[in-house]
């Protein structure tokens, strides 16, 4: 089925930008379009889209797309398209999953997502603040200098650019060494790269940078979740507004203050003791060397002995009322069975039974 017959049918959502006359023919039709959306269906080509500003095109078989010289935005994910055409006034793009070796000039775009293709290097993005580009080929990305999300992940990238302006930034499994400066960036994900250093982070508040080769982390003050696992850090920074931390697999031998952490995951480490984890609610720290006898330093774990007491008391203390009930009963029964005022009870089942096995 073709767009023109789609439309016809009302299959699609549509707008014009005059009112929609019946007697139109296909091409006037088509020239007043200004907003489509067709996405869903099972469409192999466009028609030209002269005058589209919004066109919504996902999920169908297109292998290309007509002239959109127009169009503000864009979205043609999910199709089988090797090429793009002209988007120069394209402010919004998501070509993702699609067959894609390269893109147009772009230089208009604020947000594009371009990630799950086949490409090795971007147009520029000058005026790009938001990018995906994750899951293609790319070794380079173009200056990014108003870039405030970038999501890069899993690409074969070595380098980043400026990113002075980024607030989040995913460059999970790259082969990056190192990272640009990133003052303004509050959530960083840089996990699986060849990292040795961090760049100041003062403002982040959620860092991942696992599996790495870091020795040393910076100064992580305002950080609230970390997860710094295989590594080969000996010692942490100052963590004292961290929630979450997983800094296990690492060398540590010792922790900062952790007065706020909640969860604290810090297995396989060289740890003799543990900092005051008054708040924490889940704790992992085996394969450690914890010395257990200085036990009252850890106020958590005290706490937990003293329970544990508790319940040993609590079941001495059961077993006790338990033999107890027991013995009374017993004297109960002898005593009724010298009982001449008491012959009826005589006839009761259960002293029945006690008095047959009296001598067992």
């Amino acid at each position: 089925m073709d767009l023109i017959t789609l439309i016809r049918n009302n299959n699609c959502e549509i707008k014009y930008n005059v009112e929609y006359q019946k007697e139109w023919s296909d091409d006037e039709l088509l020239s007043h379009i200004i907003f489509l959306d067709c996405s869903n269906n099972q469409l192999t080509t466009l028609p030209d889209l002269i005058n589209c500003q919004e066109l919504y095109c996902n999920h169908n078989q297109l292998t290309t797309l007509p002239n959109l010289i127009n169009c503000q935005i864009l979205a043609c994910s999910f199709n089988q398209l090797t090429t793009l055409p002209d988007l120069i006034n394209c402010q919004k793009l998501n070509c993702s999953s699609n067959q894609l070796t390269t893109l147009p000039d772009l230089i208009n775009c604020q947000e594009s997502n371009c990630g799950f293709n086949q490409l090795t290097t971007l147009s520029d993005l000058i005026n790009c603040q938001k990018l995906y580009c994750g899951f293609n080929q790319l070794t380079t990305l173009p200056d990014l200098i108003n870039c405030q999300i970038l999501d890069c992940r899993n690409n074969q990238l070595t380098t980043l650019p400026d990113l002075i302006n980024c607030q989040e930034l995913n460059c999970y499994s790259n082969q990056l060494i190192t990272l640009p400066d990133l003052i303004n960036c509050q959530i960083l994900w840089c996990e699986h790269n060849q990292l040795t250093t961090l760049p100041d982070l003062i403002n982040c508040q959620i860092l991942n940078c696992n599996n790495n080769q870091l020795t040393t982390l910076p100064d992580l003050i305002n950080c609230q979740q970390l997860d710094c696992s295989n590594n080969q850090l000996t010692t942490l920074p100052d963590l004292i507004n961290c929630q979450i931390l997983y800094c296990n697999i690492n060398q540590l031998t010792i922790l900062p203050d952790l007065i706020n952490c909640r969860t604290l995951y810090c297995y396989n480490n060289q740890l003799t003791t543990l900092p005051d984890l008054i708040n924490c609610q889940i704790l992992c720290c085996s394969n450690n060397q914890l010395i257990y006898d200085n036990i009252k330093e850890h106020k958590k774990l005290v706490k937990f002995r003293n329970f544990y007491k508790h319940l040993k008391y609590l079941k001495k203390w059961r077993l006790y009322k338990t033999k107890s009930i027991i013995n009374k009963k017993k004297d109960l029964m002898l005593e009724l069975l010298y009982s001449p005022n008491l012959s009826f009870y005589k006839l009761d089942p259960y002293y029945i039974h006690f008095i047959e096995n009296q001598n067992k």
